[in-house]
């Protein structure tokens, strides 16, 4: 039975769960993506060693069925139609895509195929706005480290209590810290998140006019960000944050006041 997708709408799904994995990390970690296909909706879905992201989009189609198919041939594929609408035919050992000039059949795999971390319900501990969190968490990333080799300091501090959240990054030299207001159902206290799925969530899911959950179990070891019915979650980084406030000047020195004249 065929299906109709917008590559424009499959392409910014995927390029996001690439995104929020990490490219290199997901391809050497699990080089498939999982594809549940429902009436009117086809979710998508990435894994990499300690994150999944999955996004849904919009299709015309009345199947319902998962499998997965190969990442990378399928992202070069839609790099070079984007733009016109894609044909999906699962068949009983491919699938097979039609766009434009295109016909190409893809292997089609089981959904057990599908090496991911656990997915755990957890429990609502934040509601907070999406495109101010998402904000908040861009501001700040710049000021992390760009070592790997210092897992903490190139994560992003996230702090939430009394109704705001804080997110702050630093490398030891320079610091920056955001804050936004939210409504804290359980605390979440001085954890360190790695930095993509936070400094890079405007990208990664839906924020505009929506209010996303922050989503933990009681003993908080990961954190799944929430947007309608799609999410990223990513494992926490182990160790307790540097003070970052020790990197901000003690003593204000004297500056100059610019003024303007018209």
């Amino acid at each position: 039975m065929q299906s109709r997708i917008g590559s424009v709408e499959l392409i910014g799904a995927l390029a996001a769960i690439t995104r929020a994995c990490g490219r290199q990390q997901s391809a050497s970690f699990n080089p498939l993506v999982l594809v549940q296909l429902s009436p009117q909706r086809l979710s998508i879905t990435r894994a990499s060693i300690d994150t999944v992201a999955r996004r849904t989009i919009p299709v015309d189609s009345d199947l319902t069925i998962t499998f997965t198919l190969p990442a990378i041939p399928l992202h070069d594929l839609l790099q070079v139609v984007t733009g016109a609408d894609l044909e999906l035919d699962v068949e009983e050992r491919t699938v097979r895509l039609r766009v434009g000039m295109f016909d190409t059949h893809l292997p089609k795999g089981k959904p057990d195929d599908f090496l991911m971390p656990a997915i755990d319900r957890g429990s609502t501990c934040v509601k907070v706005d999406g495109r101010q969190f998402a904000q908040a968490g861009s501001r700040v990333a710049f000021a992390k480290s760009d070592n790997e080799n210092q897992p903490r300091l190139h994560g992003i501090f996230l702090d939430a209590r009394d109704n705001e959240v804080i997110v702050a990054a630093t490398d030891g030299h320079r610091a920056a810290e955001a804050r936004t207001q939210a409504t804290v159902l359980r605390s979440l206290e001085r954890v360190i998140v790695p930095a993509r799925p936070i400094a890079e969530l405007g990208s990664i899911l839906r924020v505009d006019g929506v209010s996303l959950d922050l989503v933990a179990p009681e003993r908080t070891n990961w954190l799944r960000i929430e947007s309608g019915d799609d999410y990223v979650q990513t494992q926490l980084i182990d160790g307790q944050y540097p003070n970052y406030s020790d990197v901000r000047p003690q003593v204000r020195l004297p500056g100059w006041r610019l003024t303007s004249t018209g």
